[in-house]
């Protein structure tokens, strides 16, 4: 017979109340995790769904004017938007005389 068996049948008889009690909150206290676990996951679901799902009735545009420039536009060609690359040549730029990992952010 296996030694947690042996132990455990040696032991239950004397405590049969505290056995039930003990077993009987660990019982509640998995029930209750599960039942709130679902709750927010279904929470969770339904939030998403009703507000960041939500499609607009109605699209409101300007065909004829156009918008004024926005002062990022006036300074920099690309809206002040860089691609990956031109950001490293300019941190590179700045940082001559680092090592090329002592650059990285």
């Amino acid at each position: 017979m296996l030694i947690q068996l042996q132990v455990a049948l040696t032991i239950s008889p004397g405590g049969g109340r505290q056995t039930l009690v003990s077993l009987t909150g660990v019982v509640l206290g998995v029930a209750f995790f599960l039942a709130v676990s679902s709750l927010m996951r279904g929470s969770e679901q339904d939030f998403i769904k009703r507000l960041v799902d939500n499609s607009p009735h109605i699209t409101v545009s300007d065909d004829v004017r156009r918008p004024r420039t926005q002062p990022a536009e006036r300074r920099w060609a690309s809206g002040g938007r860089q691609n990956p690359q031109r950001q490293a040549a300019d941190r590179d730029a700045r940082h001559p005389r680092l090592p090329r990992e002592a650059r990285a952010g």
